[in-house]
This record gives structure tokens, sequence and C-alpha cells, in this order.
């Protein structure tokens, strides 16, 4: 079991091993069985893969998101020259790395920008977005889902909810990608400093745009952080632009590697595709069980505030623990048939959001874009078809997305 187990551990975490980055669920599936909880020495904290640890551990005030208590990536990235707790103190700005009551505070005001009310209204934008990407791809007789669509619709969002202009979307792509890589657990030392290089860029970027919504505010959410700092001194300067980059990064991830996956789940099931193309509503059981199936961001950090015990092991204060939502969202314990594909489930909430006070609080707008983006897919494209049943999968253990998915129409 032994042996076994550190084979399963050393596979899981390596981001170059094709073999676990197609498929990681038969290694899910066995981690549940043989140690749903155990200390992985490749990562240097425990793992939590049954649904029932993971949204205990999400759940519970005794664990914390806040990267100044999990000292374990710093001490890693400081043994090879790279200055880890410079990154953790960065992170510690954005909501997603906060505790209350900081998190609260934060929260509230991005969560200004993400009202029912507000996301509605940006459906007719999303609608001309979903087009223009679409529209070139029956001239050429195929696109890359990824490159072409997947990728650039999120930016676009997420670039008008921030006031960003449209010419600057390239920019925000690049950048995007590049700091990304900082969410992973293990990369290499030329990535993370490229991503330093355009971590910075990007926060001397929103400082101009900060100076210019000062003078200029408009609707946008930009504006509504820069006018909460003024008018309460609700977000400090530092939390302002720690917050342009979560959403920069983990706020387009979901969806971008959703519109990729998703669409390589539904080729693979054409009578699901065949159901939204004829029926719209299936849309939105369509999407959860998709966020359920290939979870986007498949592992969740926390940092243990206190002596604990997780399904029966204890852990002491100081410990990181990550929960793997992928492994979560295909429990048996959970979900009936787990590792089947089905838009008609009505078990279980899936945690591909997380859960608690740290649920991702663009989920309805992400939704949003996935309803329209892949309902809009399979309406266009009746002979929708893969170029290539085996994608390449992104190098990385901790979202779950394709580098490329090429397809005719």
């Amino acid at each position: 079991m032994r042996n076994e187990l550190a084979d399963i551990d050393r596979a899981l975490f390596d981001p170059l091993d094709r073999v676990a980055r197609r498929d990681p669920y038969p290694l899910y599936a066995r981690l549940r069985e043989l140690a749903p909880v155990f200390w992985s020495d490749t990562l240097g904290m425990w793992v939590a893969t049954r649904y029932a640890d993971c949204n205990q551990v999400l759940s519970s005030a005794a664990w914390s998101s806040d990267q100044r208590n999990a000292r374990t990536r710093a001490e890693r990235l400081a043994s090879r020259g790279i200055p880890g707790g410079g990154l953790s103190a960065g992170l510690a700005q954005t909501m997603m790395f906060m505790d209350p009551p900081d998190h609260t505070r934060v929260r509230a005001v991005v969560g200004r920008a993400f009202t029912p009310k507000r996301v509605a209204a940006l459906r007719p934008a999303v609608d001309d977005m979903v087009d223009d990407l679409l529209a070139p791809a029956v001239a050429d007789g195929g696109f890359d889902v990824v490159s072409q669509f997947g990728t650039p619709l999120p930016i676009a969002v997420i670039g008008r909810l921030l006031g960003v202009p449209a010419s600057d979307n390239a920019l925000l792509t690049t950048w995007t990608l590049s700091i990304a890589s900082m969410l992973d657990w293990i990369i290499p030392e030329d990535r993370f400093r490229a991503a330093g290089e355009a971590l910075l860029e990007f926060c001397n970027y929103c400082l101009d745009l900060v100076a210019v919504r000062r003078k200029e505010p408009g609707d946008d959410l930009l504006s509504i952080m820069v006018h909460a700092q003024e008018d309460g001194g609700q977000l400090s300067p530092g939390e302002l632009l720690m917050t342009c980059v979560l959403l920069l990064t983990a706020g387009n991830l979901t969806t971008m590697n959703l519109l990729g996956t998703g669409t390589l789940t539904l080729l693979r099931h054409p009578e699901t595709l065949a159901r939204l193309r004829d029926d719209p509503d299936v849309a939105d059981p369509l999407v959860d069980e998709l966020l359920r199936y290939e979870s986007p961001a498949q592992m969740i950090p926390r940092t243990a505030l206190e002596d604990t015990e997780v399904g029966g092991r204890a852990i002491a204060k100081g410990d990181q623990l990550v929960a793997i939502a992928g492994a979560a969202n295909r429990d048996p314990q959970e979900f009936v048939a787990a590792d089947r594909f089905d838009v008609d489930r009505t078990d279980g909430k899936h945690l591909a959001f997380g859960h608690g006070i740290h649920f991702c609080v663009g989920a309805a707008l992400a939704r949003l874009e996935l309803r329209v983006g892949l309902g809009e897919l399979a309406r266009r494209f009746p002979n929708l078809a893969l170029v290539d049943d085996d994608p390449e999968w992104q190098p990385t253990a901790t979202a779950r997305g394709l580098v490329s998915l090429p397809v005719t129409v």
C-alpha cells in the first residue's frame, strides 16, 4: 500500500505526467479507497479526496485561506532561490486568500459588480461577443475552441466588467495565461519568473487605469472599487490591484477551461449535444453537470488554524491541506454513478465553485458565459466534430483544461 500510494502521489502532482493529466479520475478513485486523507511528500501537505472531507474543510472556520499561514510553499520556493514570501504577501491581498473580517469587507465591494441585475444586464454584450468570435468559423471550416473561443470570450467579458478598452484584450490574454502559473503547486522557475514579470506589467497597467477612473468614473467594477476606496477606505491600494489580478486569473480560468473541456465532453456525448441544440432549457443543468464532471479548479488549499481531525487523520495547527474538488465531485458516496455524465442528475452539490464564504463571487457570470457560449456552439454548428479525439491537456495539476481543441464545422 505504501509503495502504491507513493506512486499515485508522484503521478498525480507531476504536471508532465501525460496519463494523469489526460485522466486523473482513476487515481482519484484509488485514493478515495486507499487513503482518502493522506500526507503528500510531493506537495508537503495533506490531501483530501472524499466529498464529505473536502466539504468539511471548505465549510469550517477552523481552516484558513490566508497564504501567510501557509509556509510550506514559501519554504519550497525559497529552497529553489525563488522569493515565495513576497508572493504570499501579494496573494494575501486577494479575497481568494483572505479570512474574515478582511474577506467580508473586500467581497462586499467586489460583489456589487456581480448582483443578479448586473449579470443579467451583461447578456446582450455576451451574445455579441460570442457572435463575433464564432462568425468567422463558417468561412474557415473550423477553429480551435480553446484559443479562438474559450480564451478570448471570458477575457472580453472580464475586460468589459473592469472597464478595460477592448483594444487591450490581447494584452489581457497574455497576462492572464502567464500570471495564472502562480496558482499552480509545481512550476518551473522560468515560468514562475515570467509570471512575476507579467504580474508587474499588469499592476502598472491597472495603476494607469485607476488614475483615469479617479477623474472619470464609469459604470464598471474598477470605478466601483476606486470610489469605495475613496469613500470609506474599504479597499487598500494593494487590495484593489490584487483584486484586479484575481479577476483576471482565477476569474477567467473557470470559464476559459470549461468552454474547452465542456465542448470536448459534449462531442463525446452526442445525445446530450443534440438535446442542448434542440432545447435551450437544458443549458442550466448541463453547465452544473459539466462543472461537476470536469471541475476546472481541481484543488483548493487551506491551512489548519488549530489541531483538528479530517477523515480520521490528526492534522496539526499550521499544516496545509488541499481539497481535491475534482475527486470530491466524482465521489460515489455523494453522486450516483459519479463517473457518468448525466445532465438529469438531481443528487449532490458540486464543489467546483468552492463552498462556504469563499463560494465563487463570479459564479453567476461564469454560468452565463457557459450557457450562452456552449448553447450557441451547439445551435450554430450542427456538424461540429473533433479533429483529434485525444487532445493535449495543460501541464498542471491544480486546474483542468486543454492546450487546444481543433474542430471542424
